[in-house]
């Protein structure tokens, strides 16, 4: 009796709770990984001096997928980046709470957000 947890060659994947996910590609074929998802654009992520960063034309060529691939590792660990930006605003004001000069504007603040 099948599950919907089985591994099926070709079938889509959605990631766990940590982002990860398995593909079942078929032995000697090339597979060309893409990430949708509603409203975001998520690009592949290639390692750099500045860390991970967004690389939209990293599989343009595919990945082979063949058992001398498999043994050097090449077919593990492919990562991909959500891109998406927003603009946030924060505001840090000052001033006592009796004085008519409250919400001064007292600075820029930098935010990183990671989801």
């Amino acid at each position: 009796h099948a599950t919907d947890d089985d591994p099926i060659v070709g079938k889509c994947t959605t990631t766990d709770e940590e982002g990860r996910y398995t593909l079942y590609p078929l032995v000697n074929t090339r597979v060309y990984p893409n990430v949708t998802m509603e409203g975001h654009a998520v690009y592949p992520a290639m390692q750099d001096e500045n860390g991970k960063t967004p690389h939209p034309l990293k599989y343009a060529r595919g990945i082979q997928v063949d058992l001398a691939a498999a043994s050097r590792g090449l077919l593990n660990n492919h990562d991909f980046i959500d891109s998406t930006q927003s603009d946030v605003i924060v505001e840090v004001a000052g001033g006592t709470k009796h004085s008519q000069l409250c919400n001064h504007l007292l600075g820029e603040s930098l935010i990183e957000f990671t989801i």
